[in-house]
C-alpha cells in the first residue's frame, strides 16, 4: 500500500465513536420535545444542537445597516443569475453548459434516474455523495470525458431522479447500479465515488469483484458510528408521534433549502466554499426555483444505518479490484481516523490524504484529484 502525506493529527470533533453526554442531553430533550408537539421547548433543543458545533459567528441577532446593504445587492445579483438562467431554458451560456444535453433519463427498478453519459472508451462511473448532484463531479465529468466513456448518474432522492417516500438504504442503490450498468452496457467499469457513492461502490464491488476493473474511493461513509456527534444528533432522533416525525422531517429537509446550505460549510468544506463548477452553481440555482428537485435527506437519514456495516472491518475477497483510498485531511463530517480504520482491511493500493479539503475533495481541489485519478486510471489499462 502507497501512503501519501498521512499525518496523524487530533479531531477535536472526536469523541472515540461515543456521543458527548452533554449532546445526549440535548438529543433527549429534543426528542421528547418533539414528541409532546412542545414547538417551544423543541426549538430550543434545535438550537442547543446546531450551537454545539456551529461557529458563533453564524449567528447574528440583529445585523447592521451595512450587512444588510451587502445581504440586499447579493440578492440583486443573484436573481440576475436566476434570470439569465431561465432566459436561457436553463442552459448557462458557456461551454460547460454544454455538459448539460448529455443527460439522459433512464427506468431502473421502477423509478426514473438522471445520468450523464458522454465519451467512449474504457467506462468510468461517478458516484456523488448523500445531498448531492451529479454536477458534484463537475470538473471530473468535464476532463475526462474526452478521454474515457463517462457516466454519472443522480442518485435516487437527489438532483433529477426519483424521490422515495421510504428510507434510502445502500442494498437499494446497489440493486440500481447494477441495473444500470446492465441497461448502459457498461462491462467492467472504473468505480469513482464520495462518501455514500463510494460505500455504494464498495459494497457493489465485494459482492461483484470480477465486474469491477478498479475503485477510486473518497471519504468512504460508515453510516451513523462515522457521524461527527452534531449530524448523530439528527441522524439518531426517533420520534414516535405523528406531529414529531413531520417536524422532524420538516427540520432535516430544510437544511436542503439552497438559502440555507452555507449554515454547512463548516463541516463541508476545509475552508470556505469553494469555487463551484458553473454546472453545480446553475443547479443549485435552479433548486432555489423549484422546490423538487432539493435533496430528499430525510429519507437518506432514515436509511443512513444501513451504511453501518462499513465502520466496522469487512472480508475482502483474494482476488480484489485495485483500490485508490482519499480521504479529506480536514474532513468535519467523516473524521480522519476512519480513513484508517477503512483502509486496514480494505489495504488499498494507494490512500491519499488530502490536504486543504474536507468532505467534497473534488471541487475544493478539482486539479488535484484529476491528476491523481487520472494516474491511477492509466495503470488501470
Amino acid at each position: 500500500m502507497i501512503l501519501c502525506r498521512w499525518q496523524s493529527q487530533s479531531q477535536k470533533y472526536l469523541c472515540n465513536g461515543q456521543k458527548p453526554k452533554s449532546l445526549k442531553v440535548k438529543s433527549v430533550l429534543t426528542q421528547r420535545a418533539l414528541d409532546a408537539g412542545d414547538c417551544c421547548f423543541a426549538a430550543c433543543g434545535i438550537f442547543l444542537a446546531s450551537s454545539f458545533f456551529l461557529p458563533s459567528n453564524r449567528i447574528h441577532a440583529c445585523p447592521s445597516a451595512t450587512a444588510r446593504r451587502a445581504s440586499s445587492r447579493t440578492q440583486v445579483v443573484r436573481r440576475q443569475v436566476i434570470n439569465k438562467i431561465m432566459q436561457t431554458n436553463g442552459l448557462a451560456i458557456s461551454p460547460e453548459g454544454l455538459l448539460e444535453k448529455y443527460q439522459v433519463q433512464l427506468v431502473i427498478n421502477s423509478g426514473t434516474w438522471n445520468v450523464f453519459d458522454k465519451g467512449s472508451g474504457t467506462p468510468v462511473v461517478f458516484l456523488h455523495n448523500g445531498g448531492g448532484t451529479l454536477w458534484n463531479w463537475a470538473y471530473q465529468l468535464q476532463y475526462f470525458s474526452s478521454k474515457y466513456r463517462v457516466i454519472a448518474p443522480d442518485l435516487p432522492g437527489f438532483g433529477r431522479s426519483y424521490r422515495s417516500s421510504e428510507p434510502l438504504i445502500l442494498n437499494t442503490y446497489v440493486q440500481g447500479l447494477s441495473e444500470l450498468l446492465k441497461i448502459l452496457d457498461c462491462s467492467k467499469p472504473i468505480l469513482v465515488g464520495n462518501c455514500i457513492g463510494s460505500s455504494i461502490a464498495l459494497e457493489f464491488a465485494l459482492h461483484k469483484p470480477e465486474k469491477v476493473t478498479a475503485l477510486a474511493l473518497f471519504n468512504v461513509c460508515g453510516g451513523i458510528p462515522m457521524l461527527n456527534p452534531y449530524l448523530q444528533f439528527w441522524a439518531t432522533l426517533r420520534p414516535s408521534t405523528v406531529f414529531g416525525k413531520a417536524f422532524h422531517q420538516y427540520m432535516i429537509n430544510a437544511t436542503s433549502h439552497p438559502r440555507l446550505q452555507h449554515l454547512s460549510s463548516r463541516l463541508i468544506y476545509a475552508d470556505s466554499e469553494p469555487n463551484l463548477h458553473p454546472m453545480l452553481s446553475q443547479f443549485i440555482e435552479q433548486q432555489s426555483l423549484d422546490p423538487k428537485l432539493r435533496a430528499s435527506l430525510y429519507w437518506l437519514v432514515m436509511g443512513l444505518d444501513s451504511f453501518d456495516i462499513f465502520s466496522q472491518h469487512q472480508q475482502k475477497p483474494a482476488h480484489f479490484s485495485p483500490v485508490l483510498l482519499g480521504w479529506g485531511a480536514q474532513n468535519r463530517t467523516l473524521a480522519t481516523r476512519w480513513a484508517k480504520v477503512i483502509a486496514e482491511w480494505l489495504a488499498p493500493d494507494q490512500f491519499w490524504l488530502i490536504e486543504n479539503a474536507g468532505h467534497m475533495p473534488m471541487y475544493e481541489q478539482p486539479e488535484l484529484v484529476n491528476e491523481m485519478l487520472e494516474v491511477f486510471f492509466k495503470q488501470r489499462q
